[in-house]
């Protein structure tokens, strides 16, 4: 986290809008909720699957007013660009997919799975399962819908660096407040382990964890 400060990313921010936002919807808040959940537009890969996933579970006010209020932002973003600067960022876009960009995949399933088929297969699959988890525990509390949400969104994003990996404190937190099974807290000490080395150890076992506590939540129904 403290490195995601230092250098300008966002990350830390989305973190806190994802658990204010959490908050307000158990207060009974769900318009600002969603208001607070569309401070999201700050990096929106880090949890773009959430929206969907309270959407998805019962929570359509929360969706709703974060549908609004990021379109909004969006229209005002578009007129600040430009046509220009929205053709030059058009072009920032399109080299994140050039090999340049490699560093960035490490973290998600394009890194071992590479650019092609075989990756938006895995990333159909992976939001599959983040839905469906949703859909199972749809009435039963934001909770474990907005953690799959995020580890969902963690996985298929196709640009990652390891300070974004803070989102998965508050999945952690999440799932913790709604009774982690003990298969689930011991698959979070070992990923919090395995982050803490995310510079020096593949990601593959890191890539591993994040599925296996995906699954885990889609399985458990509380």
């Amino acid at each position: 986290m403290a490195f995601g400060v230092m250098v300008g990313q966002p990350g830390a921010l989305v973190a806190a809008a994802v658990a204010t936002m959490w908050w307000l919807l158990r207060h009974d808040h769900p318009v600002w909720a969603g208001l607070a959940l569309s401070l999201l537009v700050l990096k929106p890969q880090l949890a773009l699957l959430v929206p969907v996933c309270l959407l998805v579970s019962g929570h359509a006010r929360t969706f709703g007013a974060w549908l609004v209020a990021s379109i909004l932002i969006g229209l005002v973003a578009l007129a600040l660009l430009g046509p220009d600067g929205l053709a030059r960022y058009r072009d920032v876009l399109a080299q994140t997919q050039t090999p340049a960009w490699d560093i960035t995949r490490r973290y998600s399933i394009s890194g071992p799975l590479g650019l092609g088929p075989v990756l938006n297969v895995a990333q159909v699959g992976v939001v599959a399962v983040t839905l469906f988890t949703a859909w199972r525990h749809r009435g039963q509390g934001p909770e474990i819908p907005m953690a799959a949400g995020i580890v969902g969104s963690l996985l298929v994003t196709p640009y990652l660096g390891f300070q974004d990996f803070v989102m998965l404190i508050v999945a952690g937190w999440l799932v913790l407040r709604a009774g982690a099974t003990s298969f689930q807290v011991g698959l979070m000490v070992v990923g919090y382990a395995l982050l803490q080395l995310a510079l020096v150890v593949l990601a593959i076992p890191i890539l591993a964890a994040e599925g296996l506590f995906l699954l885990s939540l889609g399985w458990s129904r509380r």
